[in-house]
C-alpha cells in the first residue's frame, strides 16, 4: 500500500515513515450493526464472525472494501484460529489491524512492531507494542523475547530491502506449520523504485518468486553475494501462496523432513 510514508504525522523524525502503513481505507460499520455489539468473550460470537467482517468493523484497509486480503487469510486460518497463541505484525499505525487480529484469534497474544512511539497507545488486552526499526535485525530478533510465532505479518515500510531482510531474519522464529505473510508487494513495480527501492536492484516480489522457484525445483538459484544460511531457507518452506499484492510462506510441519 502506498501510504507508508504519509501515514505518520510527526515531522520531528523522517524515520517515522517506516513501519507505519495506512489502515483507514475501508468504510466502518454503522454503530447499530450487529457486529458492533458482539460479545468479547473468548469462543462465543467471535469465532463465528469472518476475518473480513472483523476487518470492516475495525476499519483496516486489509478488508474487502480496499485491498481484500482477509478472505484469503480466513481460508487458511479459520480452522485453527483458536489454536494460535502468538501473532506478530510489523506496522501498527492506527491499531485497527492488531485489534482485528486480537478479536479473530481469541487465545492469541498480538505483538505489534512500529517505529513511531505514538503507537504505544494501542497496547491493551492481549496486545503488546514494541517500538523499533524494521531495518534493525537485532531489534526484530528481540521482539517478544525471541520466542516463536505461529503467524508473522509484514505490513511495514514496504521498502524492498526491508521486506526481504525482515523475512530472512524472522523466518527462524516462525513455528513449524506457521505462516509468514508479506503484504503490498505492488510496491515492487518499477514505477515505485525511487520510493521503495533505495538503490536495490532485486525487488521483494522478485525475491519471493525466486524462493517459490526453489520450492518448485528443490534448488535455490543464489547469486554470489548470498551466504549458505540464506540460500537454505527454502528447505523449511512447505508451500507458498501467491495472491494479488501479497504472498504467504508456509513453514514445513515438524513431521516432514527437509528435502536434500
Amino acid at each position: 500500500m502506498e501510504a507508508a510514508a504519509a501515514a505518520v504525522h510527526d515531522p520531528a523524525t523522517a524515520e517515522t515513515r517506516r513501519n507505519s502503513p495506512r489502515s483507514g481505507g475501508t468504510k466502518r460499520l454503522s454503530p447499530d450493526h450487529p457486529l458492533n455489539s458482539h460479545s468479547q468473550e473468548m469462543g462465543t460470537l467471535e469465532t463465528t464472525i469472518t476475518l473480513d467482517q472483523l476487518g470492516t468493523k475495525h476499519g483496516t484497509d486489509k478488508a474487502s472494501g480496499a485491498h481484500d486480503y482477509l478472505r484469503a487469510y480466513d481460508a487458511l486460518l479459520s480452522s485453527r484460529r483458536t489454536q494460535i497463541r502468538h501473532f506478530l505484525e510489523i506496522g501498527v499505525k492506527s491499531g485497527a489491524s492488531v485489534r482485528m487480529w486480537r478479536d479473530y484469534l481469541p487465545r492469541a497474544h498480538i505483538f505489534g512492531v512500529d517505529i513511531n512511539p505514538k503507537c504505544k497507545i494501542h497496547e491493551g488486552d492481549r496486545i503488546s507494542i514494541a517500538i523499533g526499526d524494521q531495518a534493525d535485525p537485532d531489534f526484530l530478533r528481540s521482539v517478544a523475547g525471541g520466542g516463536k510465532f505461529e503467524i508473522i505479518l509484514d505490513d511495514g515500510s514496504h521498502i524492498w530491502k526491508h521486506q526481504i531482510e525482515s523475512f530472512v531474519h524472522l523466518w527462524p522464529r516462525v513455528a513449524p506449520g506457521g505462516l509468514y505473510i508479506v503484504e503490498d508487494l505492488q510496491t515492487s513495480k518499477a514505477s515505485h523504485a525511487k520510493r521503495y527501492g533505495e538503490g536495490q536492484t532485486e525487488t521483494a516480489a522478485a525475491y519471493f518468486c525466486r524462493l517459490a522457484q526453489a520450492v518448485l525445483i528443490t534448488d535455490f538459484e543464489a547469486d554470489q553475494t548470498e551466504d549458505r544460511a540464506r540460500t537454505s531457507l527454502w528447505r523449511s518452506v512447505e508451500k507458498i501462496h501467491i495472491g494479488r499484492r501479497y504472498c504467504i510462506i508456509e513453514k514445513r510441519p515438524p513431521s516432514k523432513a527437509a528435502p536434500m
